[in-house]
């Protein structure tokens, strides 16, 4: 049993079982969906084995290894006047229109304390809407309606080449994805495989394909 986020769940998740059960396939494996803190109170509680979370100090108890880094991007429409250029300075966030991830989410605050890191506040900008959901961010970004931040991996498996990613000058946003268990209990033999496939699984991401490469961008 693997209890996972959203966006961990949908679309990291699908490719690892997929390659893990080749591997092992007598071993059936169940992906319960849910939100960061009920992933981590499942597994405090037995209810799964193993969690997938942007945070590894839920628990000190529990032993959590770095899966993936995963980078949060700035995407906008296609026709938006930021295209031609490519890249922006933060402070250049406040003349346009955007969508933010819901307050509260592991995407919002990797964003509002990256922003705040080169001083700029995430609520000074111009907000026409909060989405709970990253698909749902990136496909209205995608019909027009402003710009947004949402995972690497939503633009990587839902609208590629259909939104175009925006460098920011002196700033990248990236969240660590770990992998977590209650060394405590015992571990099944299925269970141990699947933590030692995990440590070793190189997860791939277009990320060259879809214009993210830093080292192109202006410097300060």
């Amino acid at each position: 049993m693997v209890g996972c986020s959203t966006t961990t769940g949908r679309y990291i998740l699908p490719q690892l079982l997929t390659n893990f059960h080749r591997e092992y396939p007598q071993v059936k494996a169940t992906c319960q969906v849910a939100s960061q803190e009920l992933a981590f109170k499942l597994l405090c509680e037995g209810k799964i084995h193993i969690a997938m979370t942007s945070s590894p100090h839920l628990s000190k108890e529990a032993d959590y290894r770095k899966f993936i880094t995963d980078q949060t991007l700035l995407i906008v429409p296609l026709d938006h006047p930021w295209v031609e250029k490519g890249w922006i300075t933060p402070q250049e966030l406040a003349n346009t229109q955007i969508i933010l991830p819901d307050e509260g989410s592991e995407t919002h605050t990797a964003v509002r304390e990256s922003l705040a890191s080169v001083g700029v506040s995430i609520y000074q900008l111009s907000s026409v809407m909060e989405l709970g959901s990253s698909e749902a961010i990136a496909l209205s970004v995608q019909e027009g309606l402003g710009a947004g931040f949402v995972s690497n991996i939503i633009v990587d498996r839902l609208v590629y080449d259909r939104v175009k990613p925006i460098k920011l000058q002196g700033l990248s946003i990236f969240q660590d994805i770990y992998i977590g268990r209650y060394p405590s209990r015992p571990q099944s033999t299925s269970q141990t495989a699947f933590w030692e496939f995990v440590k070793s699984y190189k997860f791939s991401l277009q990320q060259e394909a879809i214009g993210i490469n830093l080292n192109d961008i202006p410097p300060n």
